[in-house]
């Protein structure tokens, strides 16, 4: 087996196991905002790490199939949108760009967490929330303003800990 074809399984191993574990924390580890307004869950940790470690591309796939894969297997009476698949896509790809062979540090994934929370959960899915079911942009978006800026750094402190952690294992360069 060459090198090449060891990196490609490698990487189709480690999306798939990316794509589960956020089929697992955005389907059976999240907590509901009442009024489903927005959904805090562990979801970053899997986008986060697949920008990491796969980049961009690979991170937006890792997104998109999370989220189709999980509307499969438990959609929790949600229904399905593709733009909302579009902003999981979207998540990985912002990670990637900001994560993928860049020297590992906690601003950099505070930074990261706050693009996605400012271009994703407040930008991108109120916007899908008004077509959806009509709800007033400005009334979602205020609603999701002070869960989000609690979140945002809270998942940058989580996401750098844990790539910290496996910094070693999984051999990520400075």
């Amino acid at each position: 087996m060459n090198t090449q074809s060891r990196f490609d399984v490698w990487k189709l191993t480690t999306a798939a196991l990316l794509v589960a574990l956020d089929v697992i924390f955005t389907r059976f580890l999240s907590y509901m905002i009442p009024g489903n307004l927005d959904r805090l869950s562990l979801q970053f940790v899997a986008h986060g790490m697949a920008g990491l470690l796969l980049g961009p591309v690979w991170g937006g796939i890792v997104g998109v199939v999370g989220d189709i894969t999980g509307m499969l297997v438990n959609s929790s009476g949600l229904s399905f949108y593709p733009l909302l698949t579009l902003s999981a896509g979207t998540r990985g790809v912002l990670y990637g760009l900001f994560l993928y062979r860049k020297p590992l540090t906690l601003w950099r994934t505070m930074l990261a967490c706050i693009v996605v929370t400012l271009v994703v959960d407040l930008g991108m899915n109120p916007v899908w929330m008004k077509f959806m079911y009509g709800q007033a942009y400005t009334a979602v978006l205020m609603a999701k303003i002070p869960i989000r800026a609690v979140w945002a750094p809270a998942t940058g402190v989580v996401l750098f800990l844990i790539a910290k952690a496996l910094k070693k294992p999984l051999h990520l360069g400075e």
